[in-house]
């Protein structure tokens, strides 16, 4: 019988804050697997509270994975055959090569059958939680995160065999070499995706034109993601990373940001009450309407009222979000 040596981080020296999301995934993660037969054999959390990073082993198995707070990047490290796909999607079948890559987002459900035994990593991660997570290059893989399956990553090989052999030996600075590698790791897969975006995008002028349109026409109503994507007559996926690359960023800030725009324009220009406004421009409430704009402008509703100096600032990069994309039922703002 194997016995697998799961790092400790109870212990004293290793006690580390996490964000909760993160914490909660890998132990739903873990469950799930562990009911399939597999198990966590080394784990470590990160300095920050934005990552966990978990390797496990399992058999040949079928399992229904819950949606998770965050997004997972799984990093395999051994080849398996692999039937499945996240949920709502038709089930497809891969030969998962070694170093391969399976990105699922967050609030997205998944059931994966493997035909071998296998071996892999997993990256929880909330990049809200990151540095400058504003950052357009973080787009593809936070918020409204798009799911890459079986997808590989040029000279990754050598970041993810060194990210399992610091997982597998408890090391001075071990926390701090995870950490480094894992966010490296992650960086290098968000360039790639803005690459290929920027290749190509579908969104010309005339549909950013007809889709700031159409969001200007429905601030006052709820806005499914499938909503936006049926206006451009792109496919929810391409149409999330279109809209982070045409516009800086993902569907539900591009519909947020316009929402603050016409609650300034409102307050500016009539004597409507804040809840009135609040509605008009499509805040659940008066209170939605005040958080964002405090946490985007500094400053509140009442002080963008007429004689006050503040005005709203427009910006070119994506901001946080919390709404993944996962299905036709995401609400863009």
């Amino acid at each position: 019988m194997t016995t697998y040596r799961v790092f400790n981080s109870n212990a004293p020296t290793r006690q580390l804050q996490m964000n909760n999301d993160v914490a909660s995934a890998r132990l739903i993660y873990g469950r799930g697997l562990s009911d399939a037969g597999g198990c966590e054999i080394q784990a470590l959390t990160t300095r920050s509270d934005a990552m966990a990073v978990a390797m496990y082993a399992s058999p040949p198995y079928a399992a229904t994975l819950p949606p998770l707070g965050v997004a997972r990047l799984s990093i395999n490290l051994s080849q398996a055959r692999v039937t499945g796909g996240l949920d709502g999607e038709p089930a497809r079948v891969y030969l998962a090569r070694r170093h391969s890559l399976f990105l699922t987002p967050a609030g997205a459900g998944a059931t994966w059958r493997k035909a071998s035994s296998s071996r892999h990593i997993n990256i929880y991660f909330d990049a809200r939680s990151f540095d400058h997570p504003e950052d357009a290059v973080w787009g593809p893989l936070i918020g409204d995160a798009v799911p890459l399956q079986n997808v590989s990553l040029s000279g990754g090989g050598v970041m993810f065999d060194m990210l399992a052999a610091e997982l597998r030996e408890e090391q001075p600075f071990g926390v701090e070499a995870v950490d480094s590698l894992a966010r490296l790791i992650l960086v290098r897969l968000a360039r790639r995706q803005a690459h290929d975006i920027a290749r190509a995008s579908p969104l010309t002028p005339a549909l950013c034109a007809r889709l700031s349109d159409y969001v200007a026409a429905h601030l006052d109503q709820r806005i499914l993601v499938a909503d936006l994507a049926a206006v451009t007559g792109l496919s929810l996926n391409r149409f999330a990373l279109a809209c982070v690359d045409a516009t800086g960023r993902s569907p539900h800030q591009f519909v947020l940001q316009s929402r603050l725009e016409r609650a300034v324009q409102l307050l500016h220009g009539s004597t409507h009450s804040l809840s009135e406004i609040a509605a008009a421009s499509g805040f659940s409430s008066q209170q939605h309407m005040t958080r964002v704009m405090r946490q985007r402008l500094g400053t509140t509703p009442a002080q963008q009222r007429p004689g006050r100096a503040f005005a709203i600032q427009r910006s070119s990069g994506p901001t946080r979000t919390s709404h993944p994309i996962d299905d036709t039922r995401t609400v863009a703002a």
